[in-house]
C-alpha cells in the first residue's frame, strides 16, 4: 500500500484538457495514467470531486468491505443514476439501503431462482426456435448485443411478470433503458456541462421517457393488485413482502423503482458479458470446444435446477469473460470520515474510484493477464486468486444481490445456444469498448450463425 506522498495529483487543468477522451472512451486514459504513475493516483471526477483512482486489491478491499460502513455511494454517482432509474437498491444508501435489502432480498434465495429455472429455459429454448426459423428464411448474420438484449430482456421480464407484459411495451422499455444509458454516463462524466443539458432540452427528454417506464410499470402492478391473482414470479414476492417492524408492504412507486433497477441490472449486465462471450469464445476455440463437451455430456435439452451445477466449465467460461469485459467497469466510493489504511490518509468527502476494468486486467494480480483462460476460475486455482482482483458483482454487504440469478441465467443460455448452433466473427467486424454505465461492444458483435 502506498502513502499519500506516494501518490501522483494530477492537476485539474490537465483532467478538463483530457475531458475529450474521458467522453468518448475513458478506459485508455485511466489505464495509461495508472501505467505512468502506478495503481493509485490521484484525478478530479466530473472535473470537481476529489478522486483515489485505484486498482489496490487491498485498498479496494478496505472500502468495500473491511470499513464499509465509512463509504457510500456518492451523489455525483447515485444521482445521475437515481434521477432516471429511481431510488433502489442500486442508488440508495443507509438504513433505507439495507432495509429494502432485507425486504428483497429472500426474492432471489436459492429456493426462488430454483422456481425461476423453468422460466428461463421455456424463454431459452422459444429464442433457440426463433434463430432456427431465421436461419431456415435464409439469414446468417446476426448482430448478437442486440440477440442477447432482447433475449436477457425477455428472461428478466418474465421472471418479473410472468406473462402480463405485452410484447410492445417490453421493446419499448429496452428502449428507454438503452437511450437513458447514455444520458447517465454524460451525467456522471460531464457533471459540469449539466446546465448545458438542459439549456438544450436533453435533461428533460430523459425525464420523460423515465415517466413512460414508470407508467408501464405502475400498469402492470395496479393490473396485478386488481387481479388479486397469485403468480410465482419476482413481483408477485415485491408486492407481498412486508417490513419486519411493520409488517407493511412496499409502495407502487417503491417497488416501481426496484423493477428499473432490476431491469438495469439483470438484462442490460448480462446482455453485455453474454455478447462478449461470443467474442472471447470464437477467439478461443479450444475453450469453445470443451465447452461444447460439457454441454453434450450432459445429454438435456431442458435444464432442470439440478443440472446447473454440471455446467462448472460454462460458468467458468463467463468468469472469464466478466474479467476480460466487466460489465460494470467503474465504481466510486465517498469518505464519510478520516479513514487511513497502511499510511494512505483518505479525508472526509473524498472519493474512491474502484476501476473494476483496471483491477482485472491488473499484471501484479493475473499472470498472462490478456489471455483468455477460463481455467483461471477452476476450483482448483480459484483459491490462489488475490481477494479483490476480481470483483464484476462489487463486494462486500453491497455484493449484487442477483448474482445467483445471473449466473444462473448464463449457463442456460449457454447451455442451449452452443447445443444447437455455431458462432463465426464477421470478417474485419471492429470490436471496440463502449464503457456507458456498463461496458457494451460499441459496434456490436455480429456473427454468422449455423446449425451445430
Amino acid at each position: 500500500m502506498v502513502t499519500n506522498k506516494d501518490i501522483k495529483e494530477l492537476p485539474r487543468y490537465q483532467v478538463l484538457l483530457s475531458l475529450n477522451k474521458i467522453v468518448k472512451n475513458p478506459i485508455p486514459l485511466i489505464t495509461e495514467t495508472m501505467e505512468k504513475h502506478g495503481s493509485t493516483y490521484i484525478t478530479y471526477l466530473g472535473g470537481v470531486a476529489k478522486t483515489y483512482m485505484t486498482i489496490d486489491p487491498q485498498l479496494i478491499q478496505h472500502v468495500l468491505q473491511k470499513n464499509h460502513k465509512n463509504y457510500f455511494k456518492p451523489k455525483i454517482q447515485t444521482e445521475a443514476i437515481s434521477k432516471f432509474v429511481g431510488h433502489g437498491l442500486l442508488t440508495i444508501n443507509g438504513d433505507y439501503w439495507l432495509k429494502q435489502r432485507r425486504m428483497i432480498q429472500p426474492s432471489f434465495h436459492r429456493e426462488k431462482i430454483q422456481g425461476l429455472v423453468k422460466i428461463m429455459n421455456n424463454v431459452a429454448s422459444d429464442y433457440v426456435k426463433e434463430i432456427k426459423a431465421k436461419l431456415e428464411s435464409g439469414q446468417k448474420e446476426f448482430e448478437m448485443h442486440y440477440e442477447m438484449s432482447l433475449l436477457t430482456l425477455k428472461m428478466v421480464s418474465r421472471s418479473l411478470f410472468s406473462d402480463s407484459i405485452s410484447v410492445k411495451d417490453l421493446d419499448r422499455l429496452n428502449d428507454i433503458i438503452s437511450v437513458i444509458q447514455f444520458t447517465i454516463a454524460k451525467e456522471i462524466r460531464q457533471s459540469m456541462f449539466a446546465w448545458w443539458r438542459k439549456l438544450t432540452g436533453e435533461t428533460k427528454r430523459a425525464e420523460a421517457l423515465r415517466a413512460e417506464a414508470v407508467s408501464i410499470i405502475e400498469n402492470l402492478i395496479e393490473n396485478r393488485r386488481k387481479s388479486g391473482k397469485r403468480y410465482d414470479d419476482m413481483l408477485d414476492m415485491l408486492l407481498h413482502s412486508k417490513y419486519e417492524d411493520t409488517d407493511e408492504g412496499m409502495t407502487n412507486l417503491q417497488i416501481v423503482d426496484e423493477v428499473m433497477i432490476i431491469f438495469v441490472a439483470g438484462f442490460e449486465t448480462t446482455a453485455n458479458a453474454l455478447s462478449w462471450q461470443f467474442y472471447t469464445l470464437f477467439e478461443n476455440q479450444n475453450a469453445q470446444q470443451k465447452l461444447r463437451v460439457e454441454i453434450k455430456s450432459l445429454d438435456k435439452e431442458e435444464l432442470e435446477f439440478m443440472d446447473i451445477p454440471k455446467l462448472p466449465y460454462a460458468k467458468q467460461v463467463m468468469a472469464e469473460t466478466m474479467r476480460l469485459y466487466p460489465p460494470a467497469w467503474l465504481t466510486s466510493r465517498i469518505a464519510l470520515e478520516d479513514d487511513e489504511i497502511d499510511g494512505l490518509k483518505i479525508d472526509k468527502g473524498d472519493l474512491v474510484g474502484l476501476f473494476i476494468y483496471g483491477c482485472h486486467h491488473n499484471k501484479d494480480s493475473w499472470d498472462r493477464v490478456e489471455e483468455f483462460d477460463p481455467e483461471r476460475f477452476s476450483k482448483e486455482r480459484k483459491k490462489d486468486m488475490v481477494p479483490y482482483s476480481y470483483f464484476p458483482f462489487s463486494g462486500g454487504p453491497r455484493l449484487c444481490i442477483g448474482v445467483q440469478f445471473a449466473e444462473t441465467e448464463m449457463q442456460i443460455v449457454l447451455h442451449h445456444l452452443y447445443k444447437h448452433f455455431n458462432f463465426e466473427l464477421v470478417k474485419d467486424h471492429p470490436v471496440e469498448l463502449q464503457p456507458l454505465v456498463t461496458l457494451r461492444p460499441k459496434h456490436g458483435i455480429k456473427m454468422l450463425v449455423s446449425h451445430a
